[in-house]
């Protein structure tokens, strides 16, 4: 009963926000969202990630049971806000230390709630491809990103040219570690054939984000390793 009533709660929060200040950035509203949950939920920041998790399903839901398209709409942009901003809480929500077993908060509802991101669309475009991107350039290939990927490279081909406009306002570290990730995992030879038909559309688009892509690969293919175990 408790949890249900912090949800309800956090709902009520998030809803006053977007009614009284419509001007307020994320990182603003995220900020007073951790303020706000603190408050409630008393010290540390575990106890927090978890009632975020346990909001973010809850908001999940209300979306899946939402019958007009201003609900849909209202709960699309809280799940956004919701949803990691990371790749390590990414993990922390939908991973699986294969050394423990441990799990994360959201395993059983990892699919579901990626794909559903991936397919948010009350949320503007350059707006979700950039939280795409943030997540993939802190990101390796793990249990609970392998959803994350597959959601990632079907976003790319789908908006190819603002991917890579968006892409070249980053350093050219971050958009190496994005196309690392793109490609990640146990066997990146599996890849070759997308990347010889990707590469050369890049090329045409941007040269330095290209040539990234091409580094990021070869490294990939030159390592002997299993990502995630």
């Amino acid at each position: 009963m408790k949890t249900i009533m912090l949800n309800i709660f956090l709902i009520f929060f998030f809803l006053q926000i977007y009614c009284i200040e419509p001007t307020k950035t994320q990182a603003d509203v995220l900020a007073e969202f951790s303020l706000q949950h603190n408050g409630i939920m008393g010290e540390g920041a575990q106890h927090s990630l978890e009632e975020r998790a346990d909001s973010l399903h809850f908001v999940f839901q209300k979306i899946k049971n939402a019958e007009s398209i201003d609900d849909i709409k209202k709960y699309e942009e809280l799940f956004f806000l919701l949803f990691p901003d990371t790749h390590q809480m990414l993990e922390s929500f939908y991973g699986l230390n294969y050394k423990t077993g441990k799990v994360g908060l959201l395993f059983d509802h990892g699919c579901d709630h990626i794909d559903r991101f991936f397919d948010l669309t009350s949320i503007n475009n350059d707006t979700l491809i950039t939280k795409i991107i943030n997540i993939s350039i802190d990101a390796i290939w793990d249990h609970g990103s392998m959803t994350f990927q597959h959601g990632v490279q079907s976003k790319f081909n789908e908006n190819m040219k603002k991917f890579c406009n968006l892409l070249s306002g980053y350093s050219n570290q971050e958009i190496f570690n994005f196309w690392y990730f793109f490609y990640d995992g146990p066997h990146p030879e599996n890849y070759k054939a997308d990347y010889k038909e990707l590469h050369p559309q890049i090329k045409k688009i941007d040269q330095n984000i290209a040539g990234l892509m091409e580094k990021a690969f070869e490294q990939l293919l030159s390592e002997d390793r299993c990502p995630g175990h």
